[in-house]
């Protein structure tokens, strides 16, 4: 389930991991990512893990 999500999941494994993913440095990886994928960059004012998660999700992610 996590072949295109790869980089989403791995953020998931360590809370070091994450805080590096979410970090400035992390930002270039998570753009490798989104052209690899065929993805536009943000537009949206969100973070690069709801932005996965919103393209790739069978489920719908309302911010309230």
């Amino acid at each position: 389930k996590c072949e295109r999500l790869t980089l989403f999941c791995l953020s998931r494994t360590s809370s070091r991991l994450r805080t590096f993913l979410q970090s400035v440095a992390g930002q270039k990886i998570w753009g490798v990512a989104r052209c690899a994928a065929g993805l536009p960059d943000l537009a949206a004012p969100m973070a690069e893990l709801e932005y996965v998660r919103f393209a790739y999700s069978a489920g719908c992610f309302v911010r309230t």
